[in-house]
């Protein structure tokens, strides 16, 4: 129900607020200067079983049995009809309930119109008990996920361990030169995938950033064991700043493995010192990986140079990164670096207009968000804040204009992923829709710029929203990567973003 005092009965404006408050299906209150309830919509009294005909003229503070009555809650209200507000919403806890706490989140304004004989506060309040247990709920999910993979983890570095024991056991006892090197070199590589993991297992996050120089150097301290000699001395320098996702670690690892024992090999003969650097660097989505050694150097006649199965791995490992790799002579022995460079698929986010290009994901599945929103943000890209609901997803929209949203067609809970879409459409948002289902992503052509069939790498979705920005754009100059699917219908409904 809803009362007005007899002062404002003549005025229009103040009879028009309270039907408002009447009908509205929020929960809403009308408050006067001194915190009195002068109206209250019907859904207010259902959501906090306060009985309608009794409610008009009591102090919001004294509702119920006093559960209302929070200091912070007196001092937010006092403060907006004041009108000196540092804040227009509150987020309390109110006790009191049979099912347990609740979580509102109180918004107020000061209504200041006409001739009212004093101020009125208007007053929202949203039960955001169900939100709140559902974030605390993923964010425990999450932690036990987290727990349970640093614990495979750590089980597979430990079995890699023995199995490394093994084979250097075995290499020692052996008494042929080229069995005792054949396991030398797989003992490294194990040891290369068993310091990953030994790492990651005990890493804060558990899961995708992996610090190069930490595992550089774990490595090189284990081939140095495994391979220096007491009448050899040679150094291992490792220079390598940044850090990368752990998939590519692992490549990364396995290649420094290879060209380090391959230099330990042969660059240094008969006890000779010397030094082998391992530098990395990156700039953007673009690295290189230089392994560096001041030894006897490179034959000159290339029919001498040794090919086996390391050079097959670091090949393939290589194509795998899409990298190209360069071998050349120094001054004094070799330098070989493994170059990335994705200047034909991935731009600088800055290249088209010189503003920095902001992405929104909309994704269920948490830990696959994280993923993209990292290699997202190392492209150079803004992200916005994660979520997986529909209304979150147009609230985070509406106040910040992303210039391309990524979609995944299936959202928490009965949330759809190509209605949103067809909102965000409405709100001049290109949307690239991300779903194994490509029948169903084929059919939102109207409201979606693209799709990208899943399962897909965090580096194949930069290279996506990349070809997509320039392609807004007008830019046809990129390459389209594999899985990628565009819309073109919709583009003339699109303008680029600003």
């Amino acid at each position: 129900m809803a009362a007005r005092p007899p002062s404002d009965t003549d005025d229009p404006a103040f009879s028009l607020t309270m039907a408002v408050i009447g009908a509205s299906p929020t929960p809403l209150l009308l408050l006067d200067g001194e915190l009195r309830v002068a109206g209250a919509s019907e859904s207010f009294c259902d959501a906090f079983d306060i009985d309608p005909a009794t409610i008009v003229g009591i102090p919001m503070l004294e509702l119920g049995p006093g559960e209302w009555g929070l200091p912070q809650l007196r001092a937010f209200l006092t403060a907006i009809a004041a009108g000196t507000p540092e804040a227009t919403a509150l987020e309390a806890e109110l006790k009191g309930h049979e099912a347990g706490p609740r979580y509102l989140c109180i918004h107020a304004r000061l209504l200041a119109y006409g001739k009212l004989s004093q101020p009125r506060l208007l007053v929202a309040v949203a039960d955001v008990t169900d939100a709140r247990a559902n974030e605390r709920a993923k964010d425990e999910e999450v932690e036990r996920l987290s727990v349970l993979l640093r614990e495979v983890r750590h089980r597979v570095a430990n079995s890699l361990q023995i199995v490394s024991a093994v084979l250097l056991q075995n290499a020692g006892r052996s008494k042929s030169t080229e069995t005792r090197s054949s396991l030398t070199a797989a003992h490294n590589r194990v040891m290369s995938v068993a310091s990953l993991e030994r790492q990651l297992s005990t890493s804060e996050d558990g899961d995708q950033s992996v610090d190069l120089q930490t595992y550089f150097t774990c490595l090189c301290d284990s081939m140095a064991a495994a391979m220096v000699g007491d009448k050899q001395k040679v150094a291992l320098v490792v220079t390598a700043r940044g850090s990368v996702p752990s998939r590519v670690s692992v490549s990364l690892g396995l290649i420094v493995t290879e060209l380090v024992t391959n230099a330990l090999k042969y660059a240094f003969p008969h006890g000779r010192a010397g030094q082998i650097k391992i530098g990395y660097q990156a700039h953007g989505p673009n690295w290189s990986l230089t392994v560096t050694d001041d030894g006897v150097g490179m034959p000159a006649d290339p029919a001498l140079i040794r090919t086996g199965l390391g050079t097959s791995i670091v090949q393939a490992l290589a194509r795998q990164l899409q990298a190209t790799i360069n071998a050349v002579p120094a001054e004094a022995g070799t330098i070989i670096s493994i170059e990335h460079s994705q200047v034909a698929l991935v731009r600088d986010p800055l290249a088209v207009d010189g503003r920095q290009k902001t992405l929104m994901i909309v994704e269920d599945e948490v830990l696959v968000a994280i993923t993209l929103r990292d290699e997202l943000e190392r492209a150079g890209y803004q992200v916005l804040n994660l979520t997986d609901r529909h209304e979150e997803a147009v609230a985070i929209a509406r106040k910040n204009a992303p210039d391309l949203a990524l979609v995944n067609i299936q959202l928490g809970g009965r949330d759809d992923g190509i209605a949103l879409a067809a909102q965000l459409k409405v709100l001049n948002i290109p949307v690239l829709l991300i779903s194994g289902q490509v029948s169903r992503a084929h059919s939102a052509q109207t409201v979606a710029i693209g799709s990208m069939p899943k399962p897909y790498s965090a580096l194949e979705m930069a290279q996506a929203v990349a070809y997509l920005l320039a392609h807004l754009a007008g830019d046809e100059s990129l390459v389209r990567p594999e899985g990628l699917e565009v819309f073109d219908g919709i583009q003339d409904d699109l303008a680029p973003a600003a």
